[in-house]
């Protein structure tokens, strides 16, 4: 136990420097006494989680061959095509989706990731949600392709304060970027992603929001 308690500390020392994610980090379990105190029993059944993946759409602009979600979505019947009429495929209001953030908030949840799925900005309401969970003090996160969302969204969504925005890029070139992810809508594809990241990147300047721009290698 005494070797664990010490691991422990040096985790949090290692974490206050590291990337800031706060309740979204990898760590985030170790600053609660609560969940430490249920490790060292072996009640790992009584732990409720941190953080939680909020899915707001299974529909997307790209088609990407790595895709995760494609044999779901091809089950779903929405991998040749978007479908935002089935409430299965995408949540229909904001108040249903606020109602289900706040089960998750009363359950405990400290940050939420909104992901796919989908592309999560397909999901209109995307932008509420961020302003909600900064509203009940809970970590956010924003995962998107960048290639559908308008510069006014982003900076609706930057000024909702979320602890981290990040843009899948996975590519140097518009040639590399196409072969990746085949966007549905190919004119300029790229050059809107390189528009978002440039206006993320100049509107969290001088805020509490980190910008990530994910490759895969």
């Amino acid at each position: 136990k005494l070797f664990f308690l010490m691991t422990l500390e040096i985790l949090k020392k290692n974490e206050k420097s590291s990337n800031g994610l706060g309740f979204l980090s990898p760590q985030s379990w170790i600053y609660h006494d609560d969940v430490v105190k249920k490790v060292l029993e072996g009640d790992y059944f009584g732990i409720m989680p941190i953080a939680a993946e909020f899915v707001s759409t299974m529909n997307c602009t790209n088609r990407c061959g790595f895709c995760g979600y494609e044999k779901q979505k091809r089950m779903e019947d929405c991998w040749e095509k978007n479908d935002f009429s089935s409430p299965i495929i995408q949540m229909k209001n904001k108040n249903f989706a606020i109602s289900l953030l706040e089960k998750l908030i009363d359950g405990k949840v400290k940050g939420i990731i909104l992901t796919g799925g989908g592309e999560p900005l397909l999901f209109p309401y995307a932008e509420d949600i961020v302003e909600h969970c900064t509203l009940r003090g809970v970590d956010s996160v924003v995962y998107t392709n960048g290639n559908s969302v308008s510069e006014e969204r982003v900076k609706r969504i930057v000024r909702a304060s979320p602890l981290l925005f990040r843009v899948s890029l996975n590519a140097g070139t518009e040639k590399v970027y196409s072969e990746m992810h085949h966007p549905s809508n190919t004119k300029n594809a790229f050059e809107r992603v390189k528009r978002t990241i440039r206006t993320l990147a100049l509107e969290a300047k001088n805020t509490e929001t980190n910008v990530g721009v994910s490759v895969l290698i």
